[in-house]
């Protein structure tokens, strides 16, 4: 046979092998789950985790354009994801995946679910976007989930209420929206909780009240309406009470007065009234008090002058009248501002002293007795 038929048959067998296998790539392939984990060729030899977890890992990583990451250390490149930058593992599994301030965008994946020993998810300050997946409420062993400072939007997801070894809850600085879920009330380990600098709206869930192991409480700057929950006083171990710049109303409620370990208390720029409760003055912790900016009215009660370790007091903008309680002579303020009210200076020279004696004072330059005296603008 001629050596040119040997060469055509040849090059015949080469192309068909050839079509074979673009024919082969080209058929439909199964389809994942949005954010689902799919085999990656780097973890089917992977070493020192199960392959499940180095794919759900895979998947985070193009899922949250990897490629643009500030550090990326060993991702996709070696067969050890334990090395892998921000990857933390104990006994073969991944426990810890820490990547804050490190340029991620894109989506959460559902696929961090298969991170089933994960204790802790710290994704602050980056550029993430998208809804917080409620798959991540499977993790069963979570304690620290941080995802502040992202652009993330939708609903706080109800699934996240059975994260029952939650202990720190971090969402500050995004772009959610909706309602607190009441499965909050769930973490029974909750010891902080952060969702301040969101959007988020309706009142604030009774269920709050079964966090006794919580000290941090921050809701600051978003839109939550209605009453403050008296169940909020049932909280042992609070040290810090934040609702500052929301649209609450109603009033403050005197079961407050029982949160002994308080030591800052902000509900100020609300839509807060009536009367501030006696029973504040209970709190003997406290070095920090903030009601300005409501339409709180009445006197102040006298009480007030039990907070001995109190270090600042805002009244400002305010409908309270009547006097100043002599009582608040045995405060040693820094500042207090209760400027933009009617309550009126007791006129006595001890009093009078007092007041000098604080370094930021805002006044009313009204004295009990019906007369007004002229103050400089810094001074109102």
């Amino acid at each position: 046979m001629p050596l040119a038929l040997h060469s055509t048959r040849a090059w015949r067998i080469v192309v068909l092998l050839i079509l074979a296998v673009l024919a082969g790539n080209a058929l439909p392939q199964p389809a994942l789950a949005r954010g689902a984990a799919a085999p990656s060729a780097i973890c089917e030899t992977v070493i020192g985790m199960p392959q499940a977890e180095c794919d759900a890992l895979v998947a985070f990583y193009n899922s949250t354009e990897g490629l643009g990451w500030a550090k990326q250390d060993g991702w996709l490149v070696t067969s050890t994801p334990c090395d892998w930058y921000g990857v933390q593992c104990t006994a073969g599994h991944v426990t810890e995946l820490v990547l804050v301030d490190n340029r991620l965008q894109g989506l959460l994946p559902t696929a961090l679910a298969g991170l089933t020993h994960l204790k802790r998810l710290d994704l602050q300050r980056n550029y993430l976007s998208g809804e917080i997946p409620p798959e991540l409420g499977q993790l069963a062993g979570l304690q620290v989930l941080n995802l502040s400072r992202n652009a993330l939007t939708g609903s706080i997801p109800p699934a996240l209420g059975a994260l029952t070894s939650l202990q720190s809850l971090d969402l500050y600085g995004n772009d959610l929206t909706g309602a607190l879920p009441v499965e909050l009330g769930n973490l029974a380990n909750l010891e902080s909780l952060t969702l301040g600098g969101n959007q988020l709206t309706g009142s604030l869930p009774a269920s709050l009240g079964n966090l006794t192991r919580l000290t941090w409480l921050f809701l600051d700057d978003n839109q939550l309406s209605g009453g403050i929950p008296p169940a909020l006083g049932s909280l042992p171990n609070l040290e810090y009470l934040g609702l500052s710049d929301n649209q609450l109303t109603g009033p403050i409620p005197p079961e407050l007065g029982q949160l002994a370990r308080l030591d800052r208390l902000y509900l100020n720029r609300n839509l807060l009234t009536g009367a501030i409760p006696p029973e504040l003055g209970n709190l003997r912790s406290l070095w920090r008090l903030d009601l300005s900016r409501n339409q709180l009215d009445g006197p102040l009660p006298s009480e007030l002058g039990n907070l001995l370790s109190l270090d600042a007091l805002y009244l400002n903008e305010n409908a309270l009248s009547g006097p100043l309680p002599a009582s608040l002579m045995q405060l040693r303020l820094y500042e207090f501002y209760f400027n933009n009210t009617q309550l009126c200076e007791p006129a006595g020279k001890d009093f009078q002293a007092w007041l000098a004696s604080i370094p930021n004072l805002g006044r009313t330059g009204i004295f009990c007795g019906g007369f007004r005296t002229f103050l400089p603008l810094c001074l109102r």
